[in-house]
């Protein structure tokens, strides 16, 4: 499968540490990871983002009214909102008002949202992000797959994401850690099955 992932972390450091990570979790499910694009979201300044929608609670946290972790540049109000990749960045990281799930689901619409946009450009506006875009961009594409996509890419306006997240809901469990902190405890064999039916069906 070809994965990309978003970086919400500031520091080259962190975002290894995510790669990491991700690799590790993939040897263990064994799916192999062909193509990988790598991108800092929060270098994203220029892409206006299609329309997300904020609950009351996301916007008053995004406009540092209650705690949380995450501000914006830009005043938000609760509805839908037009955000820069700073902002998209912001309200992805969002913690502390609910729980990781919504944190997750946040992260999912901000990709969602990036990729509706695109889709509605036309080829010379796509050049044009592209000269901003792949500057930010890490990647074990080559040219010559990179120009085969960009020739594709009309084709990939109706297209849509698919998506989930691992854990599925009724494999996980919790479990404390000899220092006390909590960690989910998952059925491990269920969830490699279901992420191998959702990768190659």
């Amino acid at each position: 499968p070809c994965l990309g992932h978003i970086a919400e972390h500031s520091t080259v450091a962190a975002a290894e540490q995510c790669r990491q990570r991700r690799q590790t979790l993939l040897y263990l499910v064994g799916v192999r990871q062909h193509l990988v694009s790598l991108f800092y979201l929060g270098q994203f300044t220029l892409l206006r983002l299609q329309r997300i929608e904020l609950t009351a609670l996301e916007a008053q946290g995004l406009n540092g009214e209650i705690y949380t972790n995450a501000i914006t540049n830009h005043p938000v109000q609760e509805g839908w909102n037009h955000l820069d990749g700073y902002d998209a960045l912001q309200y992805a990281r969002q913690r502390f008002i609910d729980s990781d799930w919504q944190r997750i689901e946040r992260q999912r619409n901000v990709v969602s949202a990036a990729f509706d946009k695109v889709k509605t450009m036309s080829v010379f506006q796509w050049s044009s992000l592209l000269d901003t875009a792949l500057p930010l961009v890490k990647t074990n594409f080559t040219k010559s797959e990179i120009t085969s996509l960009l020739m594709d890419a009309p084709g990939f306006t109706n297209s849509e994401i698919e998506q989930m997240t691992i854990p599925a809901e009724g494999t996980y469990g919790s479990k404390k850690t000899s220092d006390g902190r909590s960690l989910l405890d998952l059925d491990w064999e269920t969830n490699i099955q279901i992420l191998k039916k959702f990768i190659y069906s």
